[in-house]
């Protein structure tokens, strides 16, 4: 019961944020978006719970420029999970941090030494 009341109270609490320019559609629908997660038991029981939004779980989204690309470094947001790249569209470019051994999926090594010109996009209000 108690896990269900904090997950309720993370669900309806507002977060207050900072946006220091207008998100792309994609990147504020993801933001907001309340991914449901569902899972059987051994007794076959079906369960569902919907996780907080991420922009309950992250601090800032930044922009960067990467490979002649405007890019979004997005944060999984808890436990080793990927730090996501997006291009200016949405579209997945890779996962330069994050996962378990710290240093994403392997296949933009490079991202964190090339990527010029950061900005944070998205901040949450401390």
């Amino acid at each position: 019961m108690r896990a269900f009341l904090v997950t309720l109270i993370l669900l309806i609490t507002p977060v207050l944020v900072i946006a220091t320019e207008p998100l792309p559609d994609w990147l504020d629908k993801k933001l907001n978006e309340t991914p449901i997660n569902t899972t059987q038991d051994y007794t076959g029981k079906i369960t569902e719970t919907a996780n907080p939004a991420l922009a309950t779980r992250i601090d800032e989204i930044n922009k960067y420029q990467y490979k002649g690309m405007t890019t979004y470094l997005v944060p999984g947001g808890c436990c080793d999970t990927y730090t996501s790249l997006y291009d200016a569209e949405g579209n997945y470019i890779c996962a330069p941090s994050g996962g378990l051994s710290g240093r994403g999926d392997g296949t933009c090594p490079d991202f964190m030494k090339e990527a010029t010109d950061k900005e944070v996009v998205w901040q949450k209000k401390q």
